[in-house]
């Protein structure tokens, strides 16, 4: 009779430790799976926050004056507009469609834009400020009208301005027009028109015979000479 009381009270023991052990388990696991839903609930709110959509997936309008973010969004974009404007408000008075052309073939060329936009000698051409350093006083004779497309040495300032005719078709008016791209070589060069690049002075074909190469090397635009027998 002892041994089976004894027996009980020893499995009653057990049982209320296997119980104790089994909510501490119970209480742990659901304590991880509360932490692993908030972290997950924070990763997802980050996730939301970086794609810029809202809490209930939709993205905020930025033409929605009403929204909160309306008010920063237009300041921002005011900042980026005057980003923009601010350069060209200071450059030279090249458009904002000039060509983009900077390299270096004995010498460098700069994008100079399209030209002759006024009357003044250091806009005309749309050079940039302080060009007339480089090239002295400069004049604005030259003119793309009635000329092919190519490349042509200004000697009226000693080639080292050239220019860049092309003429097209207006799409909107149908007419014919051509358009003048006009740049300036660094300092001690000038652009040879034989070679069509800027070189140094003594390297270069004589800037008196330049017009004499117009057609001679423009004409050539398109032609596939043939190959080396």
């Amino acid at each position: 009779m002892k041994n089976i009381l004894g027996t009980v009270v020893i499995t009653v023991c057990l049982l209320c430790v296997w119980s104790q052990n089994t909510q501490k388990s119970v209480t742990n696991l659901r304590s991880r799976l509360s932490r692993r839903q908030a972290e997950k609930s924070e990763e997802s709110e980050r996730i939301v926050k970086s794609s810029g959509f809202d809490e209930e997936g939709v993205k905020p309008d930025p033409t929605d004056l009403s929204s909160d973010n309306s008010s920063h969004i237009i300041t921002r974009r005011q900042s980026e507009r005057n980003e923009i404007s601010e350069p060209i408000a200071k450059g030279s008075g090249a458009s904002p469609i000039a060509p983009s052309l900077n390299n270096q073939p004995g010498g460098f060329r700069q994008p100079l834009g399209l030209g002759p936009q006024s009357t003044n000698p250091s806009t005309a051409y749309a050079l940039p400020s302080g060009s007339e350093i480089i090239v002295g006083a400069i004049r604005t004779s030259f003119s793309c009208d009635n000329r092919i497309y190519g490349y042509y040495a200004d000697p009226d300032n000693n080639c080292q301005i050239f220019h860049i005719c092309v003429p097209h078709e207006n799409l909107i008016t149908g007419f014919n027009e051509v358009t003048q791209y006009s740049f300036f070589c660094g300092n001690q060069t000038i652009f040879d028109q034989a070679v069509l690049a800027c070189t140094y002075l003594d390297d270069a074909s004589p800037c008196s015979g330049a017009s004499s190469l117009y057609d001679q090397v423009n004409q050539r635009f398109g032609i596939t000479d043939r190959p080396i027998r």
